[in-house]
């Protein structure tokens, strides 16, 4: 583990089928630079205990920059090369299912109790490219999905949508894929800007999410102390699915601490 200023790193490697963890890793913030250890952590949504107004008080706290404390690292996510289908959670291949996944996650934990008032990611350059498709989560929150037909299958509490492998396991991509109103369009968390690539396209990846339009979102964070990065690739039945190039994430968190 690598203290940081006001925030420490902790890398994991965790693959689909809930195994095979990358062997190591590293991330660099100036002037440190340092090989870090790797440990799973499971992430837990707590649920929300406060209302809509007392979300917003949460949040006043970012209205003051005196206040606003600014954390940027590099959260890197080695490529991933197959499904191992029929392993752990992962189905046996079916061509045009939706039948295998492969997860890898980076976390921050962050000082005390903090409200995170911004959450800004960039690729670090613009060569992502994926196999089939591609989703990015915040504690268990989807903030990215390549297709937005696949957000129709996770449980929505508001505006957060849920990460949940069960499901769209099984599912077919054709329930996706048929439907002009859904195909090609992309999903992004609160209708934020985000960037992705689509299907077998390389491209960069972008989202700057603002707090303030998932409060709900914000006080969990608050909670839970630790933000769980989930980079997940999907296939169905090709030994070449569930890839995705090697991808370096620059993460900017703007957070305030409080008591």
């Amino acid at each position: 583990m690598l203290r940081l200023t006001g925030l420490i790193l902790i890398l994991a490697g965790v693959s689909g089928c809930e195994g095979n963890a990358f062997n190591s890793a590293s991330a660099t913030r100036e002037p440190v630079e340092e090989q870090l250890p790797i440990r799973t952590i499971d992430a837990v949504v707590a649920d929300s205990t406060l209302d809509v107004e007392a979300q917003g008080a949460l949040l006043d706290v970012c209205d003051d920059p005196n206040q606003i404390k600014t954390f940027r690292q590099a959260l890197p996510f080695p490529q991933t090369a197959n499904c191992n289908f029929g392993q752990g959670l992962n189905m046996p291949t079916a061509a045009g299912v939706m039948t295998a996944h492969e997860k890898q996650t980076v976390s921050i934990e962050l000082p005390q109790r903090s409200v995170v008032c911004s959450v800004d990611l960039k690729s670090a350059s613009a060569d992502l490219l994926y196999d089939d498709y591609f989703f990015v989560n915040l504690n268990q929150t989807i903030l990215v999905a390549s297709e937005l037909g696949w957000a129709q299958f996770f449980d929505k509490a508001g505006d957060l949508i849920s990460w949940n492998w069960d499901k769209v396991k099984g599912q077919a991509h054709a329930q996706v894929e048929q439907d002009p109103n859904l195909y090609g369009v992309q999903y992004c968390l609160a209708d934020e800007a985000c960037q992705v690539p689509g299907h077998d396209e390389q491209g960069s990846f972008a989202l700057n999410l603002d707090m303030k339009k998932v409060p709900v979102l914000a006080e969990r964070l608050a909670e839970e102390k630790v933000l769980s990065f989930d980079v997940i690739a999907t296939g169905d039945d090709d030994p070449d699915d569930c890839d995705h190039s090697d991808l370096t994430l620059n993460v900017s968190i703007e957070y305030v601490a409080i008591p």
